[in-house]
């Protein structure tokens, strides 16, 4: 990916499998670490030589130091999954991945069903705690003040 891509919070990508164009809005905490990196070659990420990486070399690179646990493959899966738990649509997910909706949802099957399940209930709660005071009011009559005063 190449400094050229990115333009007013927006990094612009073309999928090599698809073809298919994004334009993805950059997180704030990628946003501060690219404002870190100093723009001394085309692309964002260099190797050690300050040349682009190729891709065998970039893989070479992450299996030596990847955090323990994370496959590269499965990168776009996580991604998927933290997006739906975070209580994104399929729809909005498969903007920002590039996926089909019928990917996104066969991935969204990953999804923390308890943590989902946990979202739900509080906003069963939040639902019957309005409707609850809304009741009240509608119930409330006014009162009347004793006639003659």
């Amino acid at each position: 990916m190449r400094w050229d891509h990115i333009a007013g919070g927006i990094i612009a990508v073309k999928q090599d499998k698809t073809g298919k164009r994004l334009a993805i809005p950059i997180h704030r905490e990628l946003q501060a670490i690219l404002a870190t990196i100093d723009k001394t070659a085309v692309t964002i990420l260099t190797n050690a030589s300050g040349v682009p990486w190729t891709e065998d070399g970039f893989r070479s690179t992450w299996a030596k130091h990847k955090p323990a646990g994370v496959v590269f493959h499965g990168l776009r899966k996580s991604a998927v999954v933290t997006l739906l738990e975070c209580g994104c649509s399929e729809a909005e997910v498969a903007a920002i991945t590039g996926q089909s909706l019928e990917m996104v949802a066969h991935y969204g099957k990953q999804v923390n069903q308890l943590k989902l399940a946990k979202a739900a209930v509080l906003r069963w709660e939040q639902n019957e705690e309005q409707t609850k005071i809304a009741n009240t009011i509608a119930n409330t009559r006014p009162t009347r003040g004793k006639e003659g005063n």
